[in-house]
């Protein structure tokens, strides 16, 4: 972030990144709100630039104004769209680096039990399986609209210990609940905490040794 100057009203004036991101605009206004409610002289002067004379308490649709105005836009939605804008481009002009979709492939010694898992304390559900002769998993393909995780049987070429070094991250809409509900259920899932990039955070091993974190952001 590049400082360009001070715009009329003693209003800071900042020019945005190469590569703007929401999410680090949205933790800006929240750290900055933060700062206000703590009483600190430069964030006051920065709510003042643009709410001059008002009192407190400011509440989080202020502290993102401010943040729209100090970057040279009327209002957060400009901003937002304006982002939008230079992120839709950048599809555009840069096709080889955008992807539909990632997945991540578990190599496992029992296939079925990692499944089981899957479907009984996550909720996915079985797509595609293969079997080998005699019954046991080679493969399954497990689906939690839009997730997908491939499950492998492990192969000669592949060391037994690799999946221990596997995290898969999985992005939840309640990390609160889902926390309470794998708990009741007996799986030993880490205590919540917050990150330091604003997200509400815990983790659990899997069946073979993998870790799951799951993490919600603010």
């Amino acid at each position: 972030m590049r400082t360009t100057g001070i715009a009329n009203g003693g209003q800071m004036n900042i020019s945005l990144p190469d590569a703007p991101n929401m999410e680090h605009l949205k933790t800006q206004a929240k750290r900055l709100l933060a700062a206000v409610h703590a009483k600190d002289p430069a964030a006051l002067r920065r709510f003042a630039s643009v709410f001059p004379g008002h009192g407190e308490p400011f509440k989080l649709a202020a502290a993102q104004l401010v943040i729209a105005r100090e970057y040279g836009f009327a209002s957060w939605q400009k901003l937002k769209r304006h982002v939008a804008t230079l992120q839709g481009a950048a599809e555009v002009t840069n096709p080889t680096r955008k992807f539909r979709q990632i997945i991540a492939e578990l190599h496992l010694a029992d296939v079925a039990a990692a499944a089981t898992f899957f479907e009984e304390e996550l909720g996915f559900k079985r797509g595609y399986t293969l079997a080998y002769p005699d019954g046991r998993l080679d493969f399954a393909i497990m689906i939690n609209d839009p997730v997908e995780i491939y499950l492998h049987n492990i192969s000669a070429d592949v060391r037994p210990e690799s999946p221990k070094h596997v995290r898969l991250f999985l992005n939840v809409y309640d990390a609160r609940a889902l926390h309470a509900f794998l708990s009741s259920r007996g799986q030993p899932a880490s205590e919540l905490t917050t990150t330091d990039f604003d997200a509400l955070e815990f983790n659990l091993m899997g069946p073979e040794g993998y870790r799951l974190i799951f993490h919600q952001f603010f």
